[in-house]
């Protein structure tokens, strides 16, 4: 990278938080792959008792991917310490009696849209990917929460997320918007519907 091109990244990461003319160039700075993207909607205002026994599903339908499931049920369980994954691959509707019979307080149903690994910077650097193969992971996917005995919608998490030049590696895509949702959620005395 020559100098001129190194002074143009430079100015975008700094414009990246700072707006000029009354526009934030995030987006901009975004589209270019410069820094993740990463966007959350919540549709409930619900919150959760830290100490609510999770149930984590493995899907039986939809895009699978168990290491996906294995690292959001790791984030799950810094927030809820007696959250546990399904042991095998369940509709929603074996996932409640697989939760009743646990004592489960909530049923966490992941409903992956597609994961795409991220291959970047990184592992071009280290040559462990070629330079034509170098791409920005992604991931699309939606996070039902239930209540594990009346089966009742507590929350539906849409999460969109894309890394970027410089994202290290796979967990970055979901772990840093996924925390953020957790830490959240489980203030229970700040949020209740």
């Amino acid at each position: 990278m020559n100098a001129r091109n190194a002074f143009i990244v430079l100015i975008l990461l700094a414009a990246t938080g700072c707006s000029y003319t009354g526009t934030n160039l995030r987006p901009y700075a975004s589209w270019t792959g410069l820094i993740p993207e990463q966007e959350i909607y919540r549709h409930s205002r619900w919150a959760l008792d830290p100490n609510a026994k999770v149930y984590v599903v493995l899907p039986a339908s939809g895009y699978q991917d168990d290491e996906l499931v294995a690292e959001m049920t790791e984030v799950f369980h810094r927030y809820f310490p007696r959250a546990r994954q399904g042991r095998h691959r369940e509709t929603l509707a074996q996932a409640f009696v697989s939760a009743r019979f646990a004592g489960m307080d909530y049923v966490v149903y992941p409903d992956i849209h597609s994961y795409i690994d991220q291959e970047g910077l990184g592992e071009v650097i280290r040559e462990e990917v070629k330079p034509s193969e170098f791409r920005l992971g992604e991931a699309r996917m939606n996070i039902y929460i239930y209540a594990g005995q009346g089966e009742e919608l507590v929350d539906r998490l849409q999460l969109e997320t894309r890394g970027s030049i410089f994202t290290a590696d796979n967990r970055k895509l979901i772990w840093p918007p996924l925390d953020a949702y957790l830490k959240s959620i489980s203030q229970f005395d700040l949020v209740r519907r």
